[in-house]
């Protein structure tokens, strides 16, 4: 369908001055639609009139429009997508709506508003939403079937947001009647408007975005994008108006858009300056609705107008045509002929007066236009012959245009409303010239001056200068007087070339002269009015011709005048310019065509301006009411004065002037505002913003001004709008610096302390030495009266700088941070809260009942001394000696063995618990073993998944770490560190002190402790490392630890490293010595070990020790669940639970704890008492004394950091913002003043035990016969292979049973598997090569799972496999006594899906399982499966076998040997009595033929004998009788 874009362009500004050269005009397209350049659409009044650009003193340029605004229109055709952009819109409206209410509660909110106040906001908030959603529930169009555009989409997306608004809406209802607590409803009411936002999204959007660009001269220089549904227009059919809320939200209205520059590719930085501030009024509709475009433009009248330009030219004859190269009458380029002749009214349009002249506003601006100061300026001249002496020239005197001045100074005016701030002209010898102020030239026509003179000058010229200041504000555009009635009777303008500036006034040079004609055409009444294009033919006959659109202007009769009175107060945390980490800021406000400065301030990053900028004679044209509305945008820059060149931008605020039209109205509240940098935050600036309708109003009276001298023109913020102050007192703790870094080239070696805060400030007294102690000797200032404001959204910040004390004097700043925040530090009163219930976490996953089955007798050797377990080694730091550090369980083992006692059951369970039994168990990991701790203590660590800091605010309760910033630029709260110079540790107390002076309250931060040195033992244990980085090719680590305090490295475990993987288990402690605050910085590395380069760090994490040693959370040594004298949970502390009490009661400001006898005691008027429950904990005889039981009862009811293990990232310094994995670990701190510390806990990785499975296997049966052999029987040779899943190790074979005839095998052999097995963790340790290329072996942890697999032997070709069978030794499956008994329901879970419960239950029994570990041995048959042809397990024989258990020490009691060798015993194997048919067929041939053969063919061979015999005879018969024959024939004639 076709629609029309229009738009009135109001007013541009901000233009840059690099602009300014050339005329500007802006274009108004959407998608082909409207670009100029593109010939394939038709030309449509797309731009506006070319315009020379005027400044407004040295701040910016702007168009000067006047009262006649250019306007647009843009005739495209796109598909009719009006139903899905007004359901859009719909929406959009709404979401809009709801978050400005939710800004205004939040707002007031922070100003702490009345409570009846913000919630009646509250209540309008809901009832506005539940208006909108069910007014737009029940108006929300469906999509018509008959519209060929509708998709099954638009459906889905209707019903959608008909189901999703109806749901919002009755959950807003019940907020409405359920809302309580103010935060807990914002917090829904987000996610109303968050669900709402989801709503706002229109995939089938077709309709392009708006573009804006503004052009200077035939190139596009900037551009803005308006998206097209914020200016559609939408039609209400029911009151056949405006549709409000469907419509755009700037359909129609006002707007300011800030044009940008296209970006660079050439790495050139980003241009800081606005293209351009550009208020339009934007319109998007169906064409045939177009006249409500004209009904928003209530004050304006729209015209259409012809234009041409006529051009002459003077070449010393006169002005005319002669010589004019280009048409008389043309375009404003001069390309294009447009005679008057020529134009003839398009269809439906009508001349309504004939042409009159139109003169430009551009060419008649003054040059001191927008200035307050001006400097005027004459220039002497004179001249002489080659040859001659230099002499007065005729004349004498001129301007820099060269027109003449025959008066001089006599001819140079003063206009209306300035006054000469200079007594007299004065010579200007500052510019490039000579001693006596000459330039010098061959031809003053060629305007090239030298400071240098030559023999071949015949010209020179010197300037005089008078400054004049303006006295009364009038117009911008002051005209000469005489060059006006040229101006006005002839219009024209003069350049010196047509393709240069034209002007209203002639200067020396200038040869060309245009001036511009306007006829106006009005649309004919009741005719179909099409766009208003002239056509022009083609002057040679076939030629195609050209168009030309007509310019549109909305004229306005008379502007609104307004004042604008800027509460400019201050601002906080902006960027600092300069090296030293300040700024000298001030600011430029800009508001339309006006512009004003503040005060400049020097060094500092909140500045505190409180001054009143007050700016008159604002004209606006259009709409009051419109304009109160939607006023233009008000845009402050800040920049920091530099003495050497250009001031340098800080950052750019925009926000809307208050303005009301009733003529008494409240003045505005200050507020906080973001300033921006190239997108980023640059800080926020406190002001208000009032814009004044002078019309028939009395404006206020204006501000007092300031005090000082300096400043006594400057006005002050009024009283009723400047925050409310009050008397307060402010305390700083200013505990010390860390970690400064160089200035100067220099180390900061004695740094103090400045504290500025309500324009006061304090400093400490310089640090003796840095590096020997780096805390201040007096850390306290007390500030005892400061004016602060009451409202704490007006708190100023507070500046915290650091100087460095050299020598001669120096104080060079070392660094500086600004606290933003200081409603943190404000308090009514200061006092701790009392003890409150706290749920440990961690300490209930188990019932107490089941803590009743612990035995009662404490088993021999099940706990180790000193709370140590586990390991099998010494804590890894050499440089501790741990008493006792051996694994308990190991030596208890051994002794009874050597004592010859059988270890019984409840015995072993208890030698398998030790710390990392406890690990498991409060990780509750799948994988692991942690029964038997659960059933002997409820004691579970607190696992922390992120650093101990975070989960305890900081550590900053008794001081803050603040980051000091020095040199140029934004600090970034995220990469804080990575810019930091150094740290401030301090803390503020800030509270109101009482009217009555006698009544001032002590100090609140007078009782602190010393800030001297203090020795302290660090134990760090580290437990494990999970995700990390991987560093080397093959996707793993070979990591360890290295660990530095300070910069001092103190361990470096490399040798200790761990091969091939990225979760290493260190299971490591290392203690070391420090001394506070000096080494108050705790490093650890993960580093990867590499053999051949350099090793790589893996990532870091650190930690501040001294923040620990002081918090009153006590994070030195964490707080454990129960006090154990002894065992797994014994007390690691220095101090017993009755020692700490007392100090946390007195650190907190709570009395004593009252004893009532040892299970009963009092602290901050509450009671506790041990109950049965609590000694169900652990076992009795490892159970403290009841007193310090009951005490630490009570300190778990306060907040204190329990028994933990902290997750800390790593980061690497190279990506500082990229986790490269975490460290689980924890760390304790104790004095060395104090008792003696107990031996550390045993957190060594769990150590392997050595152990022996020896398998002997008997007999095999029912083993698939997979060979035939040459006589067609079915046979196999039958051996088995044994060996541990996923090791390395070698196969163990048996003997090979030949010629199986029946599938049953004999074997009597023995096999002997060494390996490495963690009881407690029911674990086999394997270490294998991951590869050839491996340089270390890999440890693995599995299950112990041994593999027997039946193979049939084959000589020529790769043996076959038969079946196998994997049991696992840890839940074996219970074997059969008997063959016959054996069957595959042994391995296979029972089927429960159907049954009786007794059959169920007869199936359960089938299926029992057996630790070996417990049994020690089995003997018995276990079933064989095989695989078929489907991958189907089947049943593939039986095997018997015996299988036992030995560790290491019985094996040299009990020997044995490998298959049936010596030492053949225990048991003694006997050859197998196979069957006389089982051998090697090629190495018995008479066992062949007698086994073989002769059994299978022995009737054969018998009938083959007798019949060769018989054949024999008979030839020997055949044979003989011839020769019989004849000897009997011959023999009886013979004889």
């Amino acid at each position: 369908r076709k629609f029309q874009l229009s738009a009135a362009f109001l007013e541009a500004v901000f233009i840059p001055e690099d602009l300014s050269g050339s005329n500007v005009s802006f274009e108004l397209s959407v998608g082909n639609f409207g670009n100029t350049f593109d010939e394939s659409v038709p030309q449509t009044t797309s731009t506006t009139q070319p315009v020379h650009p005027v400044p407004y003193g040295k701040s910016f340029y702007y168009l000067p429009w006047g009262q006649s605004k250019p306007c647009v229109n843009v005739t495209c055709h796109f598909e009719d997508i009006e139903d899905r952009i007004n359901a859009l819109n719909l929406v959009i409206s709404t979401c809009d709506r709801l978050e400005k209410n939710i800004g205004r509660i939040r707002h007031m909110h922070q100003a702490q508003a009345g409570t009846r106040e913000i919630a009646r906001a509250f209540i309008d908030l809901l009832d506005q939403l539940m208006k909108d959603l069910d007014a737009k529930h029940r108006k929300v169009p469906e999509p018509s079937r008959k519209n060929p555009i509708v998709t099954k989409l638009d459906f889905k997306i209707h019903d959608i947001r008909k189901n999703e608004i109806k749901s919002i809406l009755e959950s807003v209802q019940d907020l409405r009647k359920s809302a309580t607590d103010l935060m807990e409803a914002l917090a829904q009411v987000d996610a109303f408007l968050a669900r709402l936002r989801a709503l706002a999204i229109e995939g089938q959007n077709s309709f392009p975005d708006v573009f804006i660009s503004m052009l200077s001269g035939k190139k596009r220089v900037a551009y803005a994008r308006v998206p097209a549904h914020h200016i559609m227009y939408a039609h209400d059919k029911d009151t056949d108006t405006k549709w409000i809320d469907a419509s755009g939200k700037n359909c129609g209205r006002p707007q300011t858009v800030y044009l940008k520059w296209p970006p660079k590719n050439d790495g050139t930085p980003p241009n800081h300056q606005v293209a351009c501030q550009l208020t339009v009024s934007l319109w998007l509709g169906l064409e045939q609705r177009s006249n409500d475009w004209l009904r928003c433009q209530d004050e304006g009248e729209i015209s259409v107008f012809a234009e041409t330009y006529e051009n002459e030219v003077n070449y010393g004859f006169g002005w005319g045509t002669k010589g004019l190269f280009i048409p008389h009458f043309s375009d404003n380029a001069g390309k294009v002929s447009l005679e008057k002749e020529n134009f003839f009214p398009p269809g439906g349009w009508t001349w309504d007066d004939d042409w009159f002249l139109s003169p430009e506003l551009s060419t008649s601006t003054a040059p001191d236009a927008g200035k307050t100061v001006y400097i005027e300026d004459i220039f002497e001249y004179q001249h002489r012959i080659a040859g001659t002496q230099w002499s007065t020239a005729i004349p004498t005197w001129g301007n820099v245009r060269g027109d003449k001045l025959p008066g001089g100074h006599s001819d140079v005016k003063l206009a209306k409303g300035w006054a000469w701030k200079d007594a007299q002209w004065t010579m200007d010898k500052g510019r490039v010239c000579d001693e006596a102020g000459f330039q010098y030239t061959l031809d003053p026509s060629l305007a090239t001056y030298v400071p240098i003179e030559k023999t071949y000058h015949l010209w020179r010229r010197r300037r005089w200068t008078r400054t004049r200041m303006r006295t009364a504000v009038g117009s911008d555009v002051k005209k000469k007087q005489e060059a006006d009635e040229e101006h006005e009777r002839d219009g024209w303008e003069y350049s010196h070339s047509f393709s240069g500036t034209f002007r209203i006034y002639k200067q020396l040079f200038d040869k060309c002269r245009h001036r511009r004609w306007h006829r106006k055409v009005v649309a004919v009444k009741g005719s179909d009015v099409d766009s208003p294009t002239f056509y022009f033919p083609d002057p040679d006959e076939g030629g195609a011709g050209h168009q030309e659109t007509p310019r549109m202007f909305m004229r306005f009769k008379e502007p609104h005048r307004f004042q604008l009175r800027v509460y400019l107060y201050q601002a906080r945390n902006i960027r600092s310019a300069d090296s030293t980490g300040l700024s000298d800021p001030y600011c430029r406000v800009f508001f339309s065509r006006h512009c004003a400065k503040s005060v400049i301030l020097k060094e500092t990053i909140m500045p505190t301006w409180d001054q009143t900028i007050i700016i008159d004679n604002i004209d606006l044209h259009g709409d009051l009411k419109l304009i109160a509305d939607s006023p233009p945008d008000l845009v402050i820059e800040l920049f920091d004065e530099d003495i050497v060149g250009k001031d340098e931008f800080l950052g750019r605020c925009i926000v809307k002037p208050y303005i009301r039209l009733e003529p008494r109205h409240p003045p505005p509240k200050l507020d906080w505002y973001p300033i921006k940098y190239f997108g980023k935050d640059a800080g926020e600036i406190l002001a208000a913003f009032h814009l004044l309708v002078c019309e028939g109003n009395e404006l206020p009276f204006a501000p007092e001004r300031k005090d000082d001298e300096k400043n006594s023109h400057l006005f002050r913020v009024p009283h009723d709008i400047r925050p409310r102050m009050q008397s307060m007192r402010v305390e700083a703790l200013c505990w010390g610096v860390r970690d400064l870094k160089r200035l100067q080239l220099l180390s900061v070696d004695k740094p103090f302390v400045a504290i500025t805060v309500g324009g006061e400030q304090l400093k400490t007294a310089p640090i003796a030495k840095m590096k020997k102690c780096p805390n201040y000797d007096k850390p306290l200032l007390v500030f005892t009266s400061v004016q602060l404001p009451h409202e704490e959204l007006y708190m100023p910040p507070l500046s915290i700088q650091v100087f460095d004390n050299r020598a001669f004097g120096r104080t060079p700043l070392a660094g500086t941070h600004i606290v933003l925040d200081m409603k943190q530090y404000k308090r009514d009163r200061f006092q701790y809260e009392p003890p409150r219930e706290m749920v440990l976490v961690g300490h209930s996953r188990r019932p107490v009942a089941v803590v009743i089955e612990i035995p009662e007798v404490a088993v021999e050797g099940a706990a180790p001394p000193n709370g140590q377990a586990g390991g099998g080694t010494v804590i890894s730091n050499p440089a501790v000696d741990v008493d006792g550090g051996g694994n308990a369980a190991d030596t208890a083992s051994v002794r009874s063995i050597k004592k010859g006692k059988k270890v019984d059951e409840e015995e072993r369970r208890a030698l398998f618990v030790d710390w990392w039994s406890k690990y498991y168990a409060s990780v509750e990991a799948e994988d692991q073993v942690f029964d038997d701790y659960l059933e002997k203590y409820q004691d579970l660590i607190t696992m922390y998944d992120d650093t101990l800091e975070k989960k305890f605010g900081g550590f900053n309760d008794f001081v803050d770490t603040f980051f000091l910033f020095r040199g140029k630029g934004q600090r970034d709260e995220e990469e804080e560190q990575n810019q930091a110079v150094g740290k401030f540790k301090g803390i503020f107390c800030i509270y109101p002190l009482p009217e009555d002076q006698s009544e001032v309250p002590p100090l609140v931060l007078a009782n602190i402790p010393s800030s001297k040195e203090q020795k302290v033992i660090v134990r760090i244990y580290v437990i494990k490392g999970t995700e990390l980085q991987s560093q080397d090719p093959g996707g793993k680590n070979d990591p360890y630890l290295r660990i530095y305090m300070g910069n001092e490295r103190l361990v470096n475990d490399k040798s200790n490293y761990i091969p091939n993987t990225v979760d290493p288990i260190f299971g490591k402690m290392f203690e070391v010595k420090a001394s506070l605050p000096v080494e108050h910085q705790l490093k650890i590395q993960v580093m990867d070990w590499d053999l051949l380069s350099a090793d790589d760090l893996i990532g870091e994490t650190i930690i501040d020790l001294e923040d620990r040693f002081l918090t009153k959370d006590r994070a030195t040594c964490g707080l454990a669940r129960s006090y154990c004298v002894d065992g797994t949970n014994a007390w690691r502390d220095t101090s017993r639970p009755v020692e700490i009490l007392n100090d946390v009661c007195k650190r907190r400001g709570i009395l004593p704890p009252e004893y009532d006898g040892d299970a009963r005691c009092k602290v901050a008027d509450r009671e506790y008492e041990l109950f049965a429950e609590d000694d169900l904990v652990a076992p009795e005889d490892e159970l403290g004394e009841l007193k310090e039981r009951l005490a630490l009862k009570v300190l778990h009811n306060f907040d204190l950091v329990p028994e933990h293990i902290e997750t800390r990232p790593l980061y690497n310094p190279l990506r500082p913002s990229l986790p490269c994995g975490n460290l689980q670990m924890w760390v304790d701190i104790f004095s060395e003043s104090g008792p003696k510390p107990r031996a550390p806990v045993n957190i060594n990785p769990r150590r392997p035990e050595e152990y022996e499975l020896r398998v002997i296997i008997y007999n095999v049966e029912e083993i698939p016969l997979d060979d035939e052999s040459i006589t067609g029987e079915a046979m196999s040779d039958i051996y088995l292979k044994g060996w541990f899943q996923e090791s390395d190790d070698k196969k163990h074979k048996t003997d090979v049973h030949y010629r199986s005839l029946s599938g049953e095998g004999n074997f009597n052999w023995r096999w002997i598997l060494p390996f490495n097995y963690i009881p407690a963790e029911k674990k086999m340790v394997i270490k294998k090569r991951e590869s050839f290329f491996s340089w270390d072996k890999t440890e693995i942890r599995r299950a112990p799972t041994l593999v027997v697999q039946v193979w049939d032997n084959d000589l020529f070709s790769l043996d076959d496999y038969l079946g196998d069978i994997e049991l696992d030794l840890i839940k074996m499956p219970q074997p059969a006594k008997t063959s016959k008994k054996c069957k595959p329901e042994q391995l296979e879970p029972p089927d429960m899906s159907s049954g009786g419960i007794l059959s169920k239950l007869k199936n359960l029994r089938k299926l029992e399982f057996v630790s070996l570990f417990e049994t020690k041995s089995l003997r018995g048959w276990w079933p064989i499966t095989g695989v078929d042809e489907d991958g189907n397990r089947v049943p593939a024989g039986k095997v018997e076998m015996e299988l036992e258990i030995l560790r290491k020490e019985e094996t040299e009691e009990k020997p044995a040997g490998e298959a049936r060798d010596d030492p053949n015993t225990n048991p003694t194997l006997s050859p197998p009595n196979r069957p006389q048919t089982s051998f090697l067929w090629f190495t018995s041939p008479w066992k062949v033929f007698k086994f073989i053969i002769w059994r299978r063919f022995r009737k054969v061979i018998i009938i083959a004998l007798i019949t060769a015999v018989i054949a024999a005879l008979i030839g020997l018969l055949i044979y003989a009788t011839p020769g019989y024959t004849v000897r009997k024939i011959f023999g009886f004639a013979f004889s």
